[in-house]
C-alpha cells in the first residue's frame, strides 16, 4: 500500500505537465486609463529585446503570440500616455491568466517615442532637434486627403504646389527635385526622374503618425535631407479582425471676386476607402483600397485617383520578422500652372488650359528585423520605387507631348551595438540605383549611390543627452564626375523636467541633383528650358 500514495504523485504529475503549455505561450492582456477605466484602443504593446509587439483592440485587449518562456521588459505606449515599463515580467507556462496595465494621462502632448531623429528608439525629451509629430487622429479630425494637407499644420512648414519648406531652408523649384527627405517607414519616396513628393501616393488611411525632423539631416540620411526629414510611419496591425469604410464629399464656393466666377457648374469633391486588417498567430495583414475625385476650384486643376495597398508582416521567430509593404497610385489630372491674368486668376493661361497628365506610381518596400543578443540588433530595408507618366504639354522635340519612365532602388544595412544602456552605437551602409527611360524630355539616364554612416548616442547622470554622428556619400550621375561628401553631426538635450528640455545641434546637409534638375528640355509657359 506504500506504492499507491507515490502512483497517485506520478499520475499527478503528468497531468499536470499534460494540461499545462509546452514551449512557447501566447500573453494576453488588456491596457486601461488609470484615472476612469477606460479600455485604451491603439496602446503600442512591446516586449523589448524582441520584434514582439502588437497594439490594443478596440476594446482595449492585446495578444503577444508564441513568446518564448524567459524574463521580459515589457513597454506599453499611446500618445497622450506616460510609457509604462514592466521590469521582470516573467513568462513561464502558468502565464494564461489576462494582464492588465494602466497607463496614466500625460499633461504634455507628446509621442511615446521618436524613430527618425536618430534611427532608433528615443524617448522625445532624448531628441537634439526639434520634432513634430502628426498622429492619426489628427489625420481623421481634419480629414486629410493627402499628407501635405496634414502639414500645413506644422509650425515652420510652408507648403507650396508639391513643394515642402522647412524653416526657410530649401526653397522651392518646381518639378526638379525636393530639399526635404520623404519616407515611408524608413524607406525613400522620391520619384527617380525629377526627384519629387508625389504626397497622393501615400495612403492617409495606413497611417499611423507623421514624423518631421527639422534641420540637416544628411549625417544619417544623406542626400535630400537638406532641410529636414519627414517620415510616414504605417499602422501596425491590431489584436483581431478589422474592417474599416469611410467616405467624405463636399462642395466648393463661389470665387471672392464676381470676376473671377469661370464657370456656373457645381465644383464638387469627395472619396471612399476601405481597409480591412487582421492578425493570424504570427501572420498580420493590412488591405486597403480608395477612390477620390477633385473637380477643383480653379480650371484646369482637377483630379482622379485609385490609391490600392498592402503590408503584410510575419514573426519568423521570438527575434526575427519581416515586412511587406506596396503601394500602387493611378492618377488623372490637370495641369494648372499659372494664372490667365489678375482679372481671371482662375483661369489657366490659353495654351495651358487643356493640359492633362496620365500617371502610375508603385512603391515597395521589404524590411528585416533580427535581435542578435542583448547588446546588438541588425536591420536590413531595400525598396523600389516605379514611376510612369506621359502628359500633352509640347517640348522641343516632340509637339505631343512628354513621357517618362523611371525606377529607384535602395538598400540599407543598419547594426546597432548596445554596450550599456541609454549608450548605442549605431553603423549602416547604403546603396542606391536609379534608372530613368525618357526620351522626349529627360532622356535615358542613371545614377549610382553608396554612403557609410556612423554614430554615437550617449546619457550621462540621466539628464544630458549627446548625439555624434558622421556619414560619408558618393554619387554618380552618367558621365558626371563622381563626387564624394561627408556630413558631421553634433547634438545635446538637456532634460530639465517632463517635458521640458533644452536642445541644441549643429550639421551639414547636401543635395545631389535630381536627372531633371540636369537634362530637362522641354517649354513651359512659352520659355524654352
Amino acid at each position: 500500500m506504500r506504492i499507491l500514495p507515490v502512483i497517485c504523485a506520478l499520475l499527478i504529475s503528468v497531468i499536470s505537465a499534460i494540461s499545462q503549455p509546452s514551449g512557447p505561450v501566447n500573453v494576453r492582456g488588456r491596457v486601461s486609463s488609470a484615472e476612469d477605466g477606460q479600455m485604451i484602443a491603439g496602446a503600442t504593446v512591446q516586449l523589448r529585446g524582441t520584434v514582439l509587439g502588437t497594439t490594443t483592440d478596440q476594446s482595449g485587449y492585446f495578444e503577444l503570440r508564441d513568446v518564448p518562456l524567459g524574463n521580459y521588459t515589457l513597454v506599453v505606449s499611446m500618445i497622450g500616455y506616460r510609457r509604462r515599463t514592466v521590469e521582470h515580467f516573467i513568462v513561464d507556462r502558468s502565464r494564461l491568466d489576462t494582464l492588465t496595465v494602466e497607463l496614466e494621462s500625460s499633461p504634455v502632448q507628446t509621442a511615446p517615442v521618436i524613430v527618425s531623429a536618430s534611427k532608433q528608439e528615443q524617448s522625445p525629451d532624448e531628441v537634439p532637434v526639434s520634432v513634430n509629430v502628426i498622429d492619426q487622429h489628427s489625420l481623421v479630425e481634419r480629414q486629410t486627403v493627402t499628407v501635405d494637407d496634414a502639414l500645413r499644420y506644422v509650425p515652420g512648414i510652408n507648403i507650396t504646389q508639391s513643394q515642402v519648406n522647412i524653416r526657410g531652408s530649401t526653397g522651392y523649384s518646381h518639378g526638379v527635385g525636393s530639399r526635404v527627405l520623404v519616407l515611408v517607414d524608413g524607406v525613400p519616396l522620391l520619384s527617380g526622374d525629377t526627384g519629387e513628393i508625389v504626397w497622393e501616393s501615400i495612403p492617409v488611411a495606413n497611417i499611423d503618425r507623421i514624423e518631421i525632423v527639422k534641420g540637416a539631416g544628411s549625417a544619417l540620411y544623406g542626400s535630400n535631407a537638406l532641410g529636414g526629414v519627414i517620415n510616414v510611419i504605417t499602422r501596425p496591425v491590431s489584436q483581431g479582425s478589422l474592417t474599416n469604410v469611410r467616405t467624405y464629399g463636399g462642395y466648393y464656393d463661389l470665387p471672392s471676386y464676381p470676376s473671377w466666377h469661370w464657370t456656373d457648374a457645381m465644383r464638387s469633391l469627395g472619396g471612399m476607402t476601405i481597409t480591412h486588417e487582421q492578425r493570424l498567430d504570427n501572420l498580420s495583414i493590412s488591405l486597403g483600397g480608395s477612390r477620390t475625385v477633385d473637380g477643383g476650384y480653379k480650371q484646369n486643376d482637377f483630379w482622379k485617383r485609385w490609391n490600392v495597398w498592402s503590408k503584410i508582416g510575419y514573426d519568423l521567430t521570438a527575434t526575427q520578422s519581416i515586412t511587406l509593404q506596396v503601394d500602387y497610385l493611378n492618377q488623372y489630372r490637370g495641369n494648372f500652372l499659372y494664372w490667365k491674368d489678375l482679372n481671371n486668376a482662375l483661369l489657366s493661361a490659353d495654351d495651358e488650359s487643356s493640359s492633362r497628365v496620365k500617371s502610375d506610381r508603385l512603391h515597395a518596400g521589404l524590411s528585416y528585423r533580427s535581435i542578435l543578443s542583448d547588446e546588438v540588433s541588425l536591420g536590413i530595408r531595400s525598396g523600389w520605387y516605379h514611376s510612369r507618366w506621359n502628359d500633352n504639354i509640347p517640348t522641343v522635340f516632340d509637339s505631343v507631348g512628354s513621357r517618362s519612365r523611371s525606377d529607384f532602388a535602395e538598400g540599407e544595412v543598419q547594426l546597432n551595438y548596445q554596450p550599456a544602456e541609454r549608450n548605442v552605437v549605431t553603423l549602416g551602409i547604403v546603396g542606391s540605383y536609379n534608372a530613368v527611360n525618357a526620351d522626349t524630355i529627360f532622356g535615358h539616364r542613371s545614377a549610382r549611390g553608396g554612403a557609410l554612416y556612423l554614430q554615437h548616442l550617449a546619457t550621462f547622470w540621466n539628464s544630458l543627452h549627446t548625439t555624434l554622428g558622421l556619414r560619408w556619400d558618393i554619387q554618380s550621375i552618367e558621365s558626371l564626375p563622381t563626387f564624394n561628401r561627408v556630413n558631421p553631426k553634433l547634438g545635446v538635450a538637456f532634460t530639465l523636467s517632463e517635458g521640458t528640455s533644452i536642445r541644441a545641434s549643429a550639421g551639414s546637409g547636401f543635395r545631389a541633383p535630381s536627372i531633371a534638375e540636369i537634362y530637362t528640355t522641354t517649354y513651359a509657359g512659352g520659355i524654352i528650358i
